[in-house]
């Protein structure tokens, strides 16, 4: 029950957050804040959407049915402060998802997540929006 506790505690920051300007919410003497509110997309593991090898991520992962719903791919200027592996709540279209970095998006993007989902369908059916990303602490 705890953790359910604190996974809505975390989905209610988040909101809060993605309605008000992180920079009014971060402690004086902090330089960033742990919540970063990012463009989120969609991608899907086929030749369209990757690189040359669609079924791997850039940590090697090799990507599963269990794993849609579950993976990101960071943009490089937020993945160089975290190491493939780590884990966050992604807060987008009202949902509070457990997600795991394990991709790096092309150099182009900035502050961008992309969301690992099953299929091209699903993918624009999701399209481009805002959310919330929140680094979970192990």
């Amino acid at each position: 029950m705890s953790r359910n506790i604190g996974a809505l505690s975390i989905y209610c920051l988040a909101t809060m957050f993605f309605h008000f300007p992180l920079s009014a919410h971060a402690h004086p003497n902090q330089e960033t804040s742990d919540f970063r509110k990012v463009t989120v997309s969609a991608y899907t593991n086929t030749s369209s959407c990757t690189d040359t090898t669609p079924g791997r991520t850039a940590s090697s992962l090799r990507i599963k049915p269990e794993h849609y719903r579950k993976l990101v791919a960071l943009s490089p200027d937020l993945a160089k402060n975290y190491d493939f592996g780590d884990k966050f709540y992604l807060v987008v279209k009202g949902k509070s998802h457990l997600v795991e970095f394990q991709d790096i998006m092309p150099k182009k993007h900035k502050n961008k997540i992309d969301f690992l989902l099953p299929s091209k369908r699903e993918c624009m059916k999701f399209g481009v929006t805002q959310g919330v990303l929140i680094p979970v602490d192990d």
